[in-house]
């Protein structure tokens, strides 16, 4: 639901404070997807974007839906190190 906060990286740094050492946080978000909710969908993060976003984690277990180049939608775990 990234997509959804205006102020992603304060939740971001939430999430990350939130977690214990080792704790994984499971995220999903859209790429290629129809606007929904509106007025309060805000953002499409790339695959690049969101490595940068998460940098306080180690990234695990990244995929995506549908063809890189057009990926429907990323998932990754965000293990808190």
């Amino acid at each position: 639901m990234l997509e959804h906060v205006y102020n992603f990286q304060l939740a971001v740094k939430n999430i990350y404070k939130a977690l214990k050492n080792g704790g994984i946080a499971v995220i999903a978000v859209p790429m290629f997807y129809p606007l929904h909710d509106e007025p309060w969908d805000y953002w499409r993060f790339s695959e690049h974007a969101l490595q940068k976003i998460f940098s306080d984690f180690k990234i695990i277990n990244f995929s995506h839906n549908g063809k890189r180049e057009y990926p429907f939608t990323y998932y990754f775990e965000a293990k808190k190190i």
